[in-house]
């Protein structure tokens, strides 16, 4: 048996050029090790964070992105655009990786664009904020 938790959640994405936080609702799959949620995007793409590892899943109609972070480590990441069946790379500096109970931070580096990435709990499902 999988166990859940849900939580409710503040998803922060900022960059060089641009910010973005939006409130959702989280599963946490605490057997593998994952917080799964849906952005408030038009294509409803599906994240999905593999904290034991450190890899961050995009998936929608048009892109599958697995982005894998090592801390002052350069990785190269796989971007599939779906429409064109065609398979880039994506090079990504970690400078920090934060993973704890209330809140997962991943600051990186995409050739010369900065960002932060959080996931910050704000309640128990049943709790409204």
């Amino acid at each position: 048996m999988i166990y859940l938790e849900n939580y409710n959640v503040l998803i922060t994405i900022n960059s060089t050029s641009n910010n973005n936080s939006f409130k959702t609702t989280l599963t946490h799959l605490k057997e593998k090790k994952q917080l799964y949620y849906v952005d408030k995007d038009k294509e409803k793409t599906v994240n999905l964070f593999d904290y034991d590892n450190n890899i961050l899943t995009r998936d929608n109609e048009n892109i599958y992105l697995e982005l894998k972070f090592k801390k002052n480590k350069i990785t190269q990441n796989k971007l599939l655009i779906k429409e064109m069946n065609s398979t880039t790379y994506i090079s990504i500096k970690t400078n920090d990786i934060i993973v704890s109970e209330n809140l997962i931070l991943l600051d990186y580096n995409i050739d010369n664009e900065h960002y932060i990435y959080k996931i910050e709990k704000i309640g128990d499902i049943n709790e409204h904020n």
